[in-house]
C-alpha cells in the first residue's frame, strides 16, 4: 500500500510506518480510505492543522515541530498508541495518547481510543442485543499468564523500576478469581498463559489455524456475555474496553486511574458497570447492583446505546474526525482572525479534499 494512503494511520499511530512508507502493513482499510479521501498533503505556509505523522517521542524533532506549528498559529496535534506512561508536554499543541495516568496529566495531554476494526462485521453480524436474566453473565478471554510468569514478570519489573506488566496481570487474577467465586454473577473465562493463546509461535500454517480459532473464542466470549471485564494490561489503559463497545455489549470497567477520551461527552459511568480499582473486591456487588437498577428495555438500549457509541465516537475514521476537528475549533477560538476552513499538515502537509 503506498505511504499516501497510510499517511492518516501513520499520523495516527496505528501502524509502525516510516516516512519512506516501509514498516507494517496497513491494519484498517476504512481508516486509508477514510484518510485518501478527506485530506491531502500541504505545506505548511498552505495548511490548517500540523499533524506529526510519528509516534510522540520528547525531543527536540516534536519540539521544532510544535514550534513551527506555533510560529504559523496552527493547531498541532501529536499521537502515541502505546504503553509509555511517561508524560508528554511539548511547548506547543496536544498529545492525544492511550496510557495515560490521572494523576500524572499534563495541560498538554488528552486520552484517546484504542483503534479496532469493525468486529461485527468481521463476524458477519448486526448488534443482537442479550435479554435482561436474573443474574448478569460476566465474561473475560485474555492473557493473564500463569503463576510463574506472575512471580517472574514482579521480579523483572522491580529489577527495572517498572512494574506496569506485573500489576496489569496480577490485577487481572485478582478480579477474575474475585468473580469466579461471587455467587452475585455467572462467569465464562478464558484466561491466557500466552498472548493470543500461543499462536504467536510455531510454523506459519500452524499460525494461521491457531489464531484463527483463538479469534473466534475471543470475539464469542465477548456476544456469548451480558457483561466483558475491561481492565488494564501492561498500559494503564484497556484496549478491550473499545472492542466491547463495538460489538455492541457492555463493559465492566475497573478504573485505575485511567482518563478516558471525549470525557465532556461521553458518560462513561452510564455505558459501563464502572468500578474503582480500590473496589476490586466489591466487583461483584457493584455489577450485581448496575444489573438489577437496569430495566429490562433499558438494559437492551443500552446495548444498542454502546455499538451507536462507538460508530460515532470510538471508530477509527470518527477518532481521527473529532480530534482534528477539536484542535481545529480550539485553535479558531483563540485566534482573532481564524483560518476560514480546516487543512492537514502531516509530516509537511495537508488540506482536506473538496467533493
Amino acid at each position: 500500500m503506498s505511504q499516501s494512503r497510510n499517511r492518516l494511520a501513520i499520523a495516527c499511530g496505528v501502524v509502525n510506518q516510516k516516512p519512506d512508507g516501509s514498516g507494517d502493513p496497513h491494519p484498517y482499510e476504512d481508516l486509508a480510505e477514510f484518510g485518501r479521501d478527506r485530506w491531502e498533503p500541504r505545506a505548511l505556509e498552505d495548511a490548517h492543522i500540523v499533524v506529526y505523522a510519528l509516534p510522540y517521542q520528547e525531543g527536540a524533532e516534536t519540539r521544532k515541530v510544535a514550534e513551527a506549528a506555533r510560529d504559523a498559529g496552527l493547531p498541532c496535534v501529536f499521537f502515541r498508541a502505546n504503553d509509555d506512561p511517561t508524560p508528554a508536554n511539548p511547548p506547543w499543541g496536544v498529545v492525544y495518547r492511550t496510557s495515560l495516568y490521572r494523576s500524572r496529566l499534563t495541560p498538554r495531554e488528552r486520552a484517546m481510543p484504542s483503534f479496532t476494526e469493525d468486529l461485527l462485521r468481521e463476524c458477519g453480524s448486526t448488534v443482537v442485543p442479550r435479554r435482561k436474566g436474573e443474574r448478569p453473565s460476566v465474561g473475560f478471554c485474555g492473557h493473564v499468564g500463569s503463576a510463574k510468569d506472575r512471580l517472574v514478570e514482579n521480579v523483572i519489573g522491580i529489577l527495572r523500576g517498572n512494574r506496569d506488566k506485573a500489576i496489569g496481570m496480577s490485577l487481572r487474577q485478582r478480579a477474575l478469581e474475585h468473580l469466579r467465586k461471587s455467587p452475585r454473577v455467572d462467569t465464562s473465562f478464558i484466561p491466557r498463559t500466552q498472548i493470543w493463546g500461543g499462536a504467536a509461535t510455531g510454523s506459519a500454517e500452524w499460525d494461521a489455524e491457531r489464531r484463527t480459532a483463538v479469534r473466534r473464542e475471543y470475539l464469542d466470549n465477548i456476544l456469548g456475555n451480558d457483561y466483558c471485564l475491561s481492565l488494564r494490561g501492561k498500559g494503564n489503559y484497556s484496549f478491550r474496553l473499545y472492542e466491547i463497545f463495538a460489538m455492541g455489549r457492555i463493559p465492566l470497567f475497573i478504573d485505575t486511574d485511567c482518563v478516558l477520551p471525549f470525557e465532556d461527552e461521553i458518560d462513561w459511568r452510564r455505558n459501563c458497570a464502572w468500578v474503582d480499582v480500590s473496589d476490586v473486591g466489591r466487583a461483584d456487588e457493584i455489577l450485581a447492583q448496575f444489573h438489577t437498577d437496569l430495566h429490562a428495555d433499558d438494559f437492551v438500549q443500552l446495548q444498542l446505546d454502546n455499538r451507536q457509541l462507538w460508530l460515532d465516537y470510538l471508530s477509527p475514521g470518527a477518532i481521527y474526525t473529532r480530534i482534528l476537528d477539536r484542535a481545529l475549533a480550539a485553535n479558531a477560538a483563540s485566534t482573532a482572525s481564524p483560518r476560514p476552513s480546516p487543512s492537514l499538515r502531516a509530516r509537511g502537509a495537508g488540506r482536506p479534499r473538496r467533493p
